[in-house]
């Protein structure tokens, strides 16, 4: 009798999450110079630390060919360089590392639907971990 089949069904789910995350990591350490921040790329991004906790080990594919390069560490309020990418949607896929413990953003529904593709511009893109949800909060703020 299967006394917990809920918990093993959300624990499945987790793993593949984990593995999805996993893969996409490397696929933003491996990609081209777009991947690298170098490209000639229309969307300018900075990211800010909006939080009260450093985060490092920050990996953020801005779409599903586009990427920044590994951030090493963000303290409270400390902003990035700029880098800049060809496409980016309005909720990024963020891996981060935050005391110790790896961290998530992931849009639910990807890269499509909900989550619009940005036009060319500038952007500064808000991370914030919630301490009630242990989870990652971005927010993508266009600059005037």
């Amino acid at each position: 009798m299967n006394r917990f089949p809920r918990l093993k069904t959300q624990l499945a789910a987790s793993v593949l999450l984990l593995t999805a995350t996993a893969c996409s990591a490397g696929t933003i350490e491996l990609g081209g110079p777009s991947a690298l921040g170098l490209g000639e790329g229309a969307i300018a991004i900075t990211v800010l630390n909006d939080g009260n906790v450093a985060l490092s080990n920050l990996r953020i594919l801005t779409s599903e060919s586009d990427s920044i390069p590994l951030i090493g560490s963000l303290t409270p309020g400390q902003r990035s360089a700029e880098y800049r990418v060809n496409e980016a949607h309005d909720y990024p896929l963020i891996r981060a590392t935050v005391r110790g413990q790896s961290v998530i953003a992931h849009p639910v529904e990807g890269f499509t639907g909900w989550n619009p593709e940005l036009p060319d511009g500038k952007y500064v893109l808000q991370v914030r971990f919630n301490e009630t949800h242990q989870m990652l909060e971005p927010r993508m703020v266009p600059v005037p």
